[in-house]
């Protein structure tokens, strides 16, 4: 089960300042190219604090995710001995915590093997982005004034947007809560490096 909780700290976002929240008078339209901006970043990489909670125990934990156009890598570390890093490229994802190694061919099976819980590890990647993952089923999309994602359910998570900040001229969450029946995580970034998909 360790590696269940300490995976679910995969979800994350924010960063430098935060613009004032301007109501504009087409959010639908501003959300459509909102989206397609924020889908053009292929390569990015952040750094995070996240707490998580269940019904028993909480855990705070911190967070290095470093995303390429066909691959990721995710360093997780915290109050627990060594660190953990989740890869993951086209064809198999790998979960090692510098003593054992398992492999699997997409992070969800991995997950689910190791832990017998199943999460939407796929979606993480658009989510802290603060767009939907592409090809699932959305449920209740709500946009800020802004025209941004406020919240949505996808994959039987409740992903909200508390906060978003500007980054190099994107604006990106800042902070996200991310929960189901089960668990709780709060999500703060703390430093983004952007690369857009033509560099």
């Amino acid at each position: 089960m360790r590696f269940f909780f300490l995976l679910c700290t995969l979800f994350i976002a924010g960063c430098t300042s935060t613009p004032k929240l301007t109501p504009v008078s087409n959010p639908d339209a501003v959300w459509q190219d909102h989206q397609h901006s924020i889908a053009a970043l292929a390569q990015w990489r952040l750094k995070g604090r996240i707490s998580i909670q269940n019904d028993h125990e909480s855990w705070f934990l911190k967070v290095d995710w470093q995303q390429q156009p066909e691959a990721y890598s995710v360093l997780l570390s915290g109050p627990f001995s060594g660190m953990v890093r989740l890869s993951g490229g086209k064809d198999s994802v790998e979960l090692s915590d510098g003593e054992q190694s398992y492999y699997a061919p997409d992070a969800e099976l991995l997950l689910l093997e190791h832990t017998g819980i199943r999460m939407p590890v796929n979606g993480l990647r658009y989510w802290l982005l603060g767009i939907p993952q592409p090809g699932k089923m959305v449920k209740d999309l709500k946009l800020d004034v802004a025209g941004r994602m406020s919240s949505l359910h996808q994959e039987q998570w409740q992903v909200s947007v508390d906060r978003y900040q500007q980054y190099n001229g994107k604006t990106l969450p800042a902070k996200l809560i991310i929960k189901n029946h089960h668990l709780k995580v709060r999500l703060i970034v703390d430093q983004w490096q952007l690369t857009p998909a033509n560099s």
